[in-house]
């Protein structure tokens, strides 16, 4: 049966902003975002900032547009329940579980597709929900 979209989401997140909470609030605010399999070490950003700024701002702005495809409101779903991933092939995706894969599930969604970008001082992220409406 061919999927359909059912909703989708962008995200923005500019670097100088997700720096300035990073250094107000450092590894608690990267556990407060990410999910245990994807909790990133505060060490590497000691190491190289530019670059650990572009990935965790890249899988955050992953996260608020996976959140928006799936048309949770605010305060809804937590990010904990999305896990980033990269392919093998370095495509970005996510896996969802606990609340966020009910929520999907209720809703028909089976898939989410992802895609983010960066640029010197922000990184945008998109996000599309598939799968085939539910009948109420």
């Amino acid at each position: 049966m061919k999927q359909e979209v059912l909703g989708i989401g962008v995200d923005v997140v500019e670097l100088s902003r997700f720096d300035e909470a990073l250094q107000r609030w450092g590894q608690k605010l990267l556990e407060r975002l990410f999910c245990s399999g994807e909790v990133p070490e505060f060490d590497m950003y000691q190491r190289n900032r530019k670059r650990a700024l572009e990935v965790w701002c890249g899988r955050f702005a992953i996260k608020e547009a996976v959140l928006k495809a799936l048309g949770a409101g605010l305060g809804q779903l937590s990010w904990k329940y999305i896990m980033t991933e990269k392919s093998p092939c370095g495509t970005p995706g996510v896996v969802l579980c606990g609340a966020c894969l009910e929520y999907a599930r209720r809703r028909g969604i089976t898939q989410v597709l992802v895609s983010v970008s960066h640029s010197e001082h922000i990184c945008v992220a998109h996000a599309v929900a598939l799968g085939q409406p539910v009948v109420r």
